[in-house]
């Protein structure tokens, strides 16, 4: 497979470099490598093929003028283009509609924006409210506890 490879580009690869060195001369005088230009000309497929197409479209043009005198003013392409494109009517409907959507939902903005927010109260010593709490106190600070006999894992063990 490699090798395939190997034998289709290296001639193509060799053309170029050829082509490039014959492109090439070192001038004496100088002694810099200039590159030799082709004479351009209008002979390369492009020109020709870009002359075609211009010419192409100026006859499909004519015919579309010539098929619009006979049928009321309009050619083929701008018939077929109207064929495909709805009607005003259809989109002057969804526009109003569009409109209509697009007031109601600025109503509702305005309701938002004037409609106030809840006001947020802040404690100005917010560590006040764990004075109180129960899972401030500490062991035996609040109930007598001396009634009761606490074990520990020595003693159940005996």
């Amino acid at each position: 497979m490699i090798y395939q490879y190997k034998k289709a580009i290296n001639p193509l690869l060799l053309r170029n470099i050829k082509r490039k060195l014959t492109n090439m001369s070192i001038d004496n005088s100088k002694s810099k490598i200039v590159s030799k230009s082709q004479d351009e000309d209008f002979s390369a497929p492009i020109w020709r093929n870009s002359i075609l197409c211009v010419f192409c479209l100026l006859v499909v043009y004519k015919i579309d003028e010539w098929y619009g005198l006979h049928h009321e003013g309009k050619g083929g392409f701008t018939r077929v283009i109207e064929y495909f494109i709805k009607d005003e009517e259809k989109y002057r409907e969804l526009n109003i509609e569009n409109l209509k959507k697009i007031s109601e939902i600025a109503k509702e903005r305005l309701h938002q924006q004037d409609s106030k927010r809840k006001s947020i109260y802040r404690l100005k010593f917010p560590e006040q409210l764990n004075q109180g709490s129960s899972y401030n106190l500490k062991v035996g600070t609040e109930i007598d506890l001396s009634q009761y006999n606490i074990k520990s894992d020595v003693d159940s063990i005996n």
